[in-house]
Parts: C-alpha cells; sequence; structure tokens
C-alpha cells in the first residue's frame, strides 16, 4: 500500500472513531469534530521510550486516573509541554465513536473486580459474587 493510501486510511478510521470528518485539506486539519481539531502524524515505528512511558504511567496509576506522559522540552515554557495518551484511554474517558477494544478490556477488568457501578458505566454486568 502506498504512504498516500495509508495516512488516508489512518485519517478516515480515526475519523470514524471520534465520530469526525476527515476534511482532507491541505493545510487544514487533518479531522475535525465538534470540539477536537485533529493533526494525525503517521509513522512506521514511535519511539519505544514513549512507549515505555505510556505503559509506566498505567502501571503507577490507580484505576480511576488518567494515564498520560508530558513531553518538555528542556528551556521551553510549560505550556508547550506535550499531553501524550493512549487512543484507548483518550475514548474511555472523553468518548469517541464506539467503545474500542480498550475501553472493553477496561470494563470487563473492572467487571471482573467487582466494581459493578464503574463496569456499567463502561457498559458491561459485574459478575455476581454470591453464585
Amino acid at each position: 500500500m502506498s504512504k498516500y493510501r495509508t495516512f488516508k486510511g489512518v485519517e478516515r478510521a480515526l475519523a470514524q472513531r471520534l465520530n469526525g470528518e476527515r476534511t482532507g485539506q491541505t493545510g487544514g486539519a487533518d479531522v475535525q469534530t465538534d470540539w477536537l481539531c485533529v493533526e494525525v502524524k503517521t509513522r512506521k515505528h514511535l519511539p519505544q521510550w514513549i512507549r515505555d512511558a505510556i505503559a509506566q504511567a498505567k502501571r503507577n496509576g490507580g484505576i480511576s486516573q488518567l494515564p498520560v506522559v508530558i513531553l518538555h522540552q528542556v528551556g521551553q515554557r510549560h505550556a508547550g509541554d506535550l499531553v501524550v495518551m493512549t487512543l484507548a484511554d483518550f475514548e474511555n474517558w472523553f468518548g469517541g465513536g464506539d467503545p474500542g477494544p480498550g475501553a472493553m478490556a477496561d470494563a470487563r477488568y473492572l467487571a471482573a473486580l467487582g466494581d459493578a457501578e464503574a463496569a456499567a458505566w463502561l457498559g458491561v454486568c459485574a459478575p455476581d459474587r454470591e453464585g
């Protein structure tokens, strides 16, 4: 598949997941929703240290905490720092299209813990512990 077709497909898939629209405009947003202006950057490989930082945030956070990584450049103001999270976490916290695999995995995890209220919020029933 050509590089051009690859990024177009990624933009289409993300637009669908976020209930948005792929604009396809050169110089404009790649995807727009009512409240998001999305720039999609597709690379063959993302730096492993970023993936490791996300995994660390997930490990160290609680079930009710949003795992994010903040990227800071030395000597720059913090207002320009970048906030990075997984798309599944973004969808779980802020909504999107249909719940993705991340949302369903989180719901199954909460249901297995017996957290009926949280699991119901994500759309899954917790198992009956008395049976």
